[in-house]
């Protein structure tokens, strides 16, 4: 069983103690023997890592080591004091953990803005092609349309010269009569065939402007074309062409 070394009373194992971490002396927990008030008792209790140093012991440190738990009259301004040696070296840590991590920061940093860097000027390109691009593109569409305008125009003016030729050849054609069912002689004469074939039909044979064979294709028959001068004699000789059988021999 220990004793306390303040006022040489044995201490229990139940009992609450105090063993200072320089000289080892072992007191009883409570104000009288530790000369500590009951806040700085109380901290010391609630605190795993808070050493306490016996007063003779402080008194013959030149500096203190261990932690001071301020009175219950002092100043909140008052502090826990580390020893000068500990203080110097957590200040330096803590200096050399800060200088590393600036420095870390300042690499990363600088890797980060050059990326920012790079990526601002490839945008800068981007943006500039597709103002590029779209101004291409808006020309295009113009063109596009100034042509599709100007294919419509020349539909509509392909089909009215069209019409125009479809008419033409429908009134060239009022004055044509075609002949078929003649074979073709060696030694034809077309107007005199034209006007012996005018006499079997018992019509006049009129002023005849043109007078032709047409050669047959694909295996049809050949075509006697006659031109006449006026519309009317082309249906003088249909009429009489559907009134009158023609037998006609080479």
């Amino acid at each position: 069983m220990s004793k306390c070394d303040n006022c040489d009373k044995s201490i229990t194992k139940k009992s609450p103690r105090f063993e200072c971490n320089n000289s080892g002396k072992i007191v009883h927990a409570n104000q009288l023997c530790t000369g500590l008030s009951s806040k700085q008792l109380s901290a010391l209790r609630n605190a795993e890592n808070l050493e306490w140093t016996c007063e003779d012991c402080r008194k013959q440190l030149p500096h203190r080591k261990s932690f001071i738990i301020p009175e219950d009259d002092d100043d909140d301004t008052d502090c826990i004091q580390l020893g000068e040696s500990g203080s110097i070296a957590m200040s330096k840590l803590l200096r050399d953990v800060s200088l590393e991590v600036k420095k870390a920061l300042k690499m990363e940093l600088a890797s980060v803005n050059e990326s920012l860097s790079s990526w601002c000027i490839k945008m800068d390109t981007i943006n500039a092609t597709l103002e590029i691009l779209t101004e291409k593109v808006k020309d295009l569409e113009k063109k596009i349309m100034y042509l599709t305008n100007q294919n419509t125009h020349l539909e509509l003016k392909v089909n009215a010269m069209e019409q125009q030729i479809r008419n033409m050849e429908q009134k060239q054609l009022d004055n044509v009569l075609e002949i078929t069912g003649i074979p073709e002689d060696k030694d034809e004469n077309l107007e005199k065939l034209s006007s012996k074939l005018a006499s079997k039909l018992n019509i006049e044979k009129g002023q005849l402007s043109v007078v032709k064979r047409l050669k047959g294709r694909d295996g049809k028959e050949d075509v006697i074309q006659v031109v006449l001068q006026q519309v009317e004699q082309v249906d003088q000789w249909i009429r009489a062409a559907r009134t009158e059988t023609i037998a006609w021999k080479i």
